[in-house]
């Protein structure tokens, strides 16, 4: 008893008021008076990775990508992390939606972690008409977000983050008809996050029996044990106003939990288990029945041989937004510089507008140390 009620103390604890001090941001989120949130390209996991798993694993997510998941994980960065991501989005409905992103993080002194990223979700290129339908120009509409985050560590295992988000929306030139305001909006948001990790070590399964520190020495893996959690709220902010007040939009204020599990930590296979489930935070005054309705959950698995190759599964459900389907996807190279694809497989129309989509990515997470063992 006296272990456990130790170790209850030295991580439970500490971790638990993380939490507190996480969920008393709410009150401030404030409530919005519609159900439509814009824009929903700050919903879409940017990288591979994550969208082959469902869109979720985001305690598992490291470097530079992870402040989208929570800026908490930036303390997984060494001292150059970046991510480039490219993605055919929708093509059965759409053939010209390619959002990309580019990502970057690095610390001090593994004291202090800090990241930016920039992402641009271009709706192609649209023609301007007068009142009369004559040809007045072209111009590209897209919407962006330009951020910066920090965390810090509270001890090895606890960390908390916090970022500040530029978000512009430009999709028409000016107004059409008698509303000739303007054709675009732009406003701040905030993301905060808390990430907890290797609680119950004892639960992953090691076969020490099997083992080659020369595998692990050069591709330098440090996988987390146990059980792992994270707690974030993104985008908390006003909302974007094109014509007035009464015609703004609110932001998608997200709330996200992250859970997950490490079964297996070998050199031949390293097995991961990962649920996400993600609340918009806009009007919240229903019946705690329909809250739950509109959860979306996503479910990931993650297996890696050798520390070289990882092949995922996943599995997206928003009931509210109808949509259902599964992803797949693989990752090639060490952790720390790898080359991930994805794919949401096709199935019923009815429930996945998002079949044959497709992302790549691109991604490193090096520091001096990385090559010392060539």
């Amino acid at each position: 008893m006296k272990v456990l009620s130790s170790y209850l103390k030295s991580k439970y604890v500490r971790a638990g008021i993380i939490v507190i001090a996480s969920v008393a941001l709410l009150p401030s989120i404030g409530q919005c008076q519609a159900r439509y949130t814009n824009p929903q390209f700050l919903l879409i996991a940017p990288d591979a990775r994550g969208k082959s798993l469902g869109g979720g694993g985001s305690v598992f997510s490291i470097g530079a990508i992870s402040a989208y998941y929570n800026p908490a994980l930036l303390v997984t960065s060494e001292e150059f992390s970046g991510e480039y991501n490219y993605c055919g989005y929708m093509p059965k409905i759409a053939d010209d939606l390619f959002p990309k992103n580019i990502y970057l993080s690095s610390n001090y002194r593994d004291l202090l972690y800090f990241g930016m990223g920039y992402s641009k979700f271009s709706y192609g290129e649209q023609e301007r008409m007068d009142e009369l339908g004559n040809l007045l120009g072209r111009f590209e509409s897209y919407e962006s977000a330009l951020g910066f985050w920090a965390a810090i560590t509270f001890d090895p295992d606890n960390s908390f983050g916090a970022g500040i988000k530029y978000i512009e929306s430009h999709l028409a030139e000016v107004g059409a008809g008698s509303e000739r305001g303007r054709g675009d909006a732009s406003t701040v948001a905030f993301d905060f996050g808390i990430l907890s990790r290797n609680h119950l070590p004892e639960a992953t399964w090691q076969n020490e029996k099997i083992f080659y520190p020369d595998l692990r020495r050069l591709f330098g893996v440090e996988r987390d044990l146990g059980f792992s959690f994270g707690v974030s709220i993104a985008n908390l902010g006003e909302g974007l106003e094109y014509i007035d007040e009464d015609q703004s939009y609110p932001l998608p204020k997200r709330l996200r939990l992250g859970l997950g599990y490490q079964a297996i930590d070998s050199e031949p296979v390293g097995l991961r288990l990962a649920v996400d489930a993600t609340k918009i935070l806009v009007y919240m005054n229903d019946p705690f029945e329909r809250e739950w309705y509109e959860i979306v959950w996503s479910y990931g698995l993650e297996s890696t041989f050798y520390y070289l190759f990882s092949i995922r599964f996943g599995r997206m459900l928003d009931r509210d937004g109808h949509q259902r389907f599964n992803t797949i996807g693989f990752g090639i190279g060490p952790e720390w510089f790898s080359l991930d694809y994805s794919r949401v497989l096709d199935s019923d129309i009815d429930w996945n507008r998002r079949g044959d989509e497709y992302s790549i990515s691109i991604r490193c997470n090096i520091s001096p140390k990385t090559f010392k063992n060539f």
